[in-house]
């Protein structure tokens, strides 16, 4: 797969990626001592003839976070029912194609 530079911002702060994918945009904002990240995998198949799906298993990804200064040891995924653990910093996550996550980390 070819790697590129994701569109991503963190509320104009310098970043240093340390992971770049093909299909994964993101941004993070900060908000009453939590730090919010919208990602998605914008990752689709195009027919020939312009269909469109998702392309299935083959445009999965799963994609690495951080590094997040946190007190808790877990992320929320909001409206998904499930957390994620948060371990030195990062924390992964998959994505199907055309899926959305948005992280909920505590600051404080």
């Amino acid at each position: 797969m070819a790697l590129s530079p994701p569109a991503s911002a963190y509320e104009g702060k310098e970043t240093k990626i340390t992971r770049r994918y093909a299909s994964i945009q993101w941004t993070a904002r900060e908000y009453k001592n939590y730090l919010y990240i919208f990602a998605v995998n914008a990752a689709q198949k195009v027919e020939k003839l312009k269909a469109v799906h998702d392309g299935g298993p083959a445009y999965r990804v799963t994609a690495k976070f951080g590094p997040v200064k946190s007190v808790s040891s877990q992320v929320i995924v909001i409206n998904e029912g499930r957390t994620i653990d948060l371990s030195g910093g990062y924390f992964a996550d998959s994505f199907e194609p055309l899926g959305t996550h948005i992280y909920k980390v505590s600051l404080n």
